[in-house]
């Protein structure tokens, strides 16, 4: 089952990731490195620009790796 996962498309995984917390996105980027990438992409993160950053854009992908690894600990 959890094999099977990985054989979905980036973008087919990235419609599952959608679902998950930024908690959850931050468990999911230290499974692989296809999971880290495909859990940083910026669709997965438009919801979040306005907690990542203040002026409202949306955040670049050091931040959004910094924000995931910050759950991670």
């Amino acid at each position: 089952p959890q094999a099977a996962l990985l054989t979905l498309t980036d973008d087919a995984l990235s419609l599952v990731l959608r679902y998950l917390s930024v908690p959850e996105l931050g468990r999911v980027a230290c499974v692989c490195k296809r999971m880290r990438s495909v859990s940083l992409r910026k669709e997965l993160w438009a919801a979040e620009a306005a907690a990542v950053r203040r002026d409202g854009e949306e955040p670049t992908r050091p931040e959004r790796e910094q924000a995931i690894l910050g759950y991670v600990t």
